[in-house]
């Protein structure tokens, strides 16, 4: 028989400095959210804050960098205002500030390793209502998505922190609006800094919840405001706003500056879109000299941004010709359908009379070339983590690298040159995901696994984009598809290119390809293939993706195969389900 015992408790010194959710037990004090409560399920309480950091503290009435007024872009963007909160720093605000500032700040999206725009926005945040708001929105959403299970390939986000994210965004989106309504004409000048945060903040908190239109509209509205601050710029003129850069930038415009310049790249990487702005270098030497990883990332920013400029171009001839010869009915042009012609076309047209686009082409990759050998020339890393960050450039380069070299008429086999390339950069992303979660910051412990943080905004790394070209153009199986498995392993969205979805996607092309080459070369169903096995008239040439209905599991790929008749192509269509089957 079991005799009944009176317990008392030991007496023990309660935690002082431990999470809210953990007072009674030891905490290891993790941040942003303890290991106790992340790995029993709870929600963690966050920390208490001390005095020092609350409003009206006489610690945050130190200098700040200049702060803006206002601006008179009013309809930044249209939001319901919901329920506010008891308390303007209840302890899940706090929380959501300290996620911000322990996990979101590493990969939010127009970031350089060193000048930082959310660096910025962690200042202004004590005196701004509005990016204070905003840094709260976007903690909140992080954490919202970031728990999301990793096989999915549409947002699912977590409903109390998402609706908590929603008040604090139409918070400040509130805020920035009663700032741009309330100025007077001769304040203009002096809220762009706290103006363009906004904007920065604004589009990534549409990019964490798959708003990828909005975020595109906070990037024009970006872009406008900085062009009139910097460089007298005006839509109605057509010219893009020329932006010169700083190698070392002096104030908050230029940081900024630079951050408009990343994001530009982050979402040209998705092929359809076209840099909004003209970047240039102050003071830029031929070829540039490269002191640290920072300053070659910011040469290679401009560079691509030139590419792609470039590469527009060349886009934009073949729609006028295919608008010209009616190849497809009008509203075909701006589509899935339309964009692969343009750029299946592009790689086939003459210049014959276009010999200044001749001349750009050619003066980008002399700019290619001399990159290239200025970051050979670099002094030799000092430690892992600069090792890391030289490898996350060299990725970066591929692209711009590979695109330039084969943006003329040329058979697709002009790419089985570059298989020591293709696999050498495999190998380092499989390096770099063995070394940490998140190669940028090596400083960074994450977890990962199933509820874990993913990396859902990027910095910019290329790595999405270089897995796919490695997938799509090296016809070597053991290549392509290691090229594959890592594309579904690394979890992360750079821009508007998500892993997640553009994985599945990418094998379907594999798989088309292999099959095709195989039957024609008359070799069993799994056997691997090397660049030599794929004929000419196996390979796709150009594809792009339709997923607009991923989140009934259905995405589809429009892409082009080679043709001896005009236009040097044939188009067709591949729709297949995203969703994973259990084994």
């Amino acid at each position: 028989m079991t005799v009944p015992v009176n317990r008392q408790r030991a007496k023990k010194p309660k935690t002082r400095t431990g999470c809210r959710t953990c007072k009674r037990i030891k905490c290891d004090e993790a941040r942003p959210a303890c290991r106790k409560c992340s790995s029993s399920g709870r929600e963690c309480g966050g920390y208490e804050v001390p005095a020092a950091h609350l409003p009206g503290s006489e610690c945050i009435k130190r200098p700040l960098l200049p702060i803006s007024r206002s601006y008179d872009y009013a309809p930044l963007f249209v939001a319901k205002r919901t329920i506010e909160p008891s308390s303007p720093y209840a302890a899940r605000e706090w929380y959501a500030v300290d996620f911000f500032r322990g996990q979101s700040v590493f990969q939010l999206p127009g970031c350089s390793m060193v000048n930082s725009w959310e660096t910025l926005a962690l200042r202004l945040s004590h005196s701004e209502p509005a990016i204070r708001s905003a840094i709260i929105a976007l903690g909140s959403m992080h954490r919202a998505r970031g728990l999301e299970p990793p096989n999915k390939t549409s947002p699912t986000l977590e409903p109390e922190q998402y609706s908590f994210a929603l008040q604090h965004y139409a918070r400040a989106v509130s805020d920035v609006q009663k700032r741009l309504t309330c100025a007077s004409p001769g304040q203009r000048s002096e809220n762009v800094e706290v103006t363009l945060l906004a904007c920065l903040m604004f589009m990534t908190f549409e990019l964490l919840q798959g708003s990828y239109g909005v975020a595109l509209q906070h990037r024009a509205i970006g872009v406008k405001i900085l062009g009139e601050h910097v460089a007298g710029y005006s839509r109605d003129t057509g010219i893009r706003p020329k932006i010169r850069l700083k190698p070392r930038p002096s104030s908050a415009i230029d940081i900024l500056s630079q951050a408009f310049v990343c994001v530009d790249y982050d979402l040209s990487m998705s092929g359809s879109l076209v840099p909004e702005l003209y970047a240039t270098i102050e003071d830029q030497s031929s070829p540039p000299a490269f002191e640290t990883p920072d300053e070659a990332r910011l040469h290679l920013n401009v560079l691509v941004n030139s590419v792609y400029r470039v590469r527009s171009q060349l886009e934009e001839m073949a729609k006028q010709e295919m608008i010209k010869n009616r190849i497809m009915p009008l509203k075909l042009y701006e589509t899935d359908r339309g964009c692969c012609w343009n750029q299946s076309r592009s790689l086939r047209i003459t210049l014959d009379d276009y010999p200044e686009l001749e001349a750009s082409m050619s003066a980008v990759e002399g700019d290619i070339a001399g990159w290239s050998s200025s970051f050979a020339c670099m002094p030799p890393p000092v430690g892992e983590a600069e090792k890391a960050l030289r490898m996350l450039l060299q990725i970066q380069f591929l692209h711009a690298w590979v695109l330039t070299a084969t943006w003329r008429s040329a058979p697709e086999t002009r790419y089985d040159r570059f298989l020591p390339v293709f696999s050498n950069t495999v190998n380092n992303i499989e390096h770099l995901l063995t070394l940490r979660p998140n190669p940028e910051r090596p400083d960074i412990e994450q977890q990962q696994g199933e509820g874990s943080v993913w990396r859902l905004i990027g910095r910019g790394t290329g790595s999405i984009l270089a897995l796919h070209l490695i997938a799509t153009k090296c016809r070597d199986s053991a290549v392509r598809w290691k090229a594959v498995s890592l594309l579904d392993r690394i979890k992360l969205q750079e821009g508007l290119l998500s892993s997640v979805l553009l994985a599945p996607c990418t094998e379907q092309v594999v798989v088309l390809e292999e099959q095709w080459a195989r039957r024609m070369n008359g070799m069993s169903e799994k056997a691997p293939l090397r660049c030599s096995d794929v004929p000419e008239e196996a390979r796709i040439i150009e594809v792009s993706i339709n997923a607009n209905s991923s989140n009934l599991g259905i995405a589809g790929l429009v892409y082009s195969t080679c043709s001896p008749e005009w236009p040097g192509f044939v188009m067709d269509e591949h729709w297949f389900s995203v969703v994973k089957t259990e084994a």
